[in-house]
C-alpha cells in the first residue's frame, strides 16, 4: 500500500458502517509501511488460517470477528 492508497481507505473506512479486513496469515506479524487504520476500526478479519494463539486473544477481547 503505499499513502495516496491509504488515504482513500481511510475515507473509506470513516463513510463505512463496518470495516472488513482481508488478509491472508503471512500478514500477521509484520510491520507495514504505512498505518491505514487502528484495529478498533475493524469489525471482522477474513483470513486463511488462524493466526496463532496472541492472536486470537487480542482478536477477541477487541471484539474482532475472525473468520479463517
Amino acid at each position: 500500500s503505499n499513502e495516496a492508497e491509504s488515504s482513500i481507505k481511510q475515507i473509506m473506512i470513516a463513510e463505512a458502517g463496518r470495516t472488513i479486513l482481508l488478509a491472508d496469515h503471512s500478514k500477521f506479524n509484520k510491520t507495514a509501511f504505512i498505518k491505514t487504520c487502528d484495529f478498533t476500526d475493524i469489525s471482522t478479519i477474513v483470513t486463511d488460517m488462524t493466526p496463532g494463539e496472541v492472536w486470537m486473544e487480542y482478536l477477541a477481547k477487541q471484539q474482532i470477528r475472525l473468520i479463517y
